[in-house]
């Protein structure tokens, strides 16, 4: 897709071995089609690996296992989801350092056989790439398999939660004393009559392009009922697209404030240039003012 994936994944393996001594072993699992690119861009972009492709019929896969596919004699592995499942046997040997899925929706289903398949390497580290969408609410899953982990109470609403079962969450959630140590929800959801006047932080861990989404999930801790001051805190990687998406957002802020609220304007029939390029201003001012990268009010 142009997303610059496969370059981003190399410079991390590369990182890896240039900077850190870790020289492997990796394995890439990727689309049969894709496994020739991935194996010129490692060539181009990063030499020093030494990378094996395991693909082909029975007779050149029996060579590629028993010639090249030898520990100390390889740095990273470049097989298909078809070889990954036929030669899991094979793989299974190794102790991998990385193993990393490109197209990494194929195994959304935890059920499928490719999905059962990669579980059963062992590994370090797993790295899932991909394009496609797995962020709307999968993050959430993510997190919510973390909480579990930690055995901490929460509660979880997304758009696939009923309504019976929502309200009793959150009544759940508001009762005085109560176990649930935290709150999941969409931001989308957010914003669609929930009252959480007992919550005294916000944490927005996943912006929205829509910064007005993001203040309605705010406001639903902004209730009649609260009695704490409440905190927000925005979860930004440094440099990604993600920074992007919270720069935008707040220099769309102050057009916002200008469409909803020019009945206020009506008896200023233009708004001056002055006033556009502070509006303009404003946001990147928010931004690129925060010398650690933490943007406050």
């Amino acid at each position: 897709m142009g997303l610059g994936k496969t370059l981003q994944t190399i410079s991390l393996l590369g990182y890896l071995h240039e900077f850190r001594g870790i020289t492997g072993p990796h394995m890439v699992v990727a689309p049969k089609s894709t496994l020739g690119n991935w194996m010129k861009e490692i060539r181009r972009f990063c030499p020093v690996l030494r990378t094996v492709k395991l693909l082909g019929n029975q007779d050149e896969r029996k060579h590629i296992r028993e010639d090249l596919l030898v520990a100390g004699k390889f740095d990273v592995c470049v097989t298909s989801f078809e070889m990954a499942i036929k030669e899991k046997t094979a793989l299974r040997r190794f102790s991998w350092r990385y193993v990393i899925i490109d197209e990494a929706h194929r195994i959304k289903n935890e059920n499928s056989l490719l999905s059962k398949t990669m579980r059963l390497y062992h590994a370090n580290y797993r790295l899932l790439i991909t394009g496609t969408p797995l962020q709307m609410t999968r993050l959430l899953d993510i997190l919510e398999d973390y909480l579990m982990f930690r055995a901490y109470q929460y509660c979880h609403i997304d758009g696939n939660t009923g309504g019976e079962e929502r309200d009793a969450k959150i009544e759940a959630f508001n009762q005085p004393g109560s176990s649930k140590f935290i709150f999941l929800l969409s931001t989308r959801v957010g914003g669609l009559g929930i009252n959480l006047a007992t919550v005294d932080i916000v944490i927005l861990y996943d912006s929205d392009w829509n910064p007005q989404v993001d203040l309605q999930a705010q406001h639903r801790a902004h209730r009649i009922g609260q009695k704490k001051e409440v905190q927000v805190f925005c979860f930004c990687t440094e440099y990604p697209i993600e920074e992007k998406v919270i720069e935008r957002a707040y220099k769309k802020l102050p057009f916002d404030a200008l469409v909803i609220q020019q009945g206020r304007l009506a008896e200023q029939k233009t708004v001056n240039k002055d006033v556009l390029l502070q509006m303009v201003r404003f946001g990147a001012e928010m931004v690129f003012s925060s010398k650690d990268n933490t943007l406050t009010d």
